[in-house]
């Protein structure tokens, strides 16, 4: 063996190990992936998205859905003495609603919602019925949306007699 020089160049190949010496391949190329590896490059995610362009849940303002969409319906439980009924008079913070079992009753809107709540005579309603004079007053709940009163309708739980007033 040939005594190493120090300041001399190395012939290619010498310190590759098992590699081949041909210098027209590269390491790089000839090195094996190990089994269940993935090397593809993994996109990188973007930054905040901007929300006034980010892709809004629901249906799209101004276009109009294709075949049946599921409108969710809040309903009546009668296990919390709820019911529906129709406004027939408005008196502020307190309004009179026809319900559908027969009886009308007084009805507080609660002050956590009394400000931001825009009612009209025929609105329909969710109410609760109070323990204490059950078939004279109540709680407003909620008020139903024009698409879900028409759910309301092909449910069953209402009539087209008890949305007049």
């Amino acid at each position: 063996m040939q005594d190493k020089v120090p300041g001399e160049k190395k012939e290619a190949g010498q310190d590759r190990g098992l590699e081949s010496s041909n210098p027209t391949t590269s390491g790089a190329q000839s090195k094996e992936v190990p089994k269940g590896k993935d090397t593809t490059p993994k996109p990188t995610s973007p930054g905040k998205t901007n929300t006034a362009t980010a892709p809004r849940f629901g249906r799209k303002p101004g276009v109009q859905p294709q075949g049946e969409y599921v409108v969710r319906v809040r309903i009546p439980k009668d296990w919390k003495n709820e019911v529906l009924g129709v406004i027939e008079e408005n008196f502020g913070s307190k309004l009179l609603v026809k319900c559908i079992d027969g009886h009308t009753r007084m009805c507080r809107i609660p002050g956590k919602i009394r400000y931001k709540l825009r009612v009209r005579l025929g609105d329909v309603v969710l109410v609760q019925k109070w323990v204490v004079q059950t078939n004279e007053k109540g709680d407003y709940l909620y008020k139903y949306k024009k698409n879900q009163v028409a759910q309301l309708l092909k449910r069953g739980f209402m009539t087209e007699q008890d949305l007049m007033v």
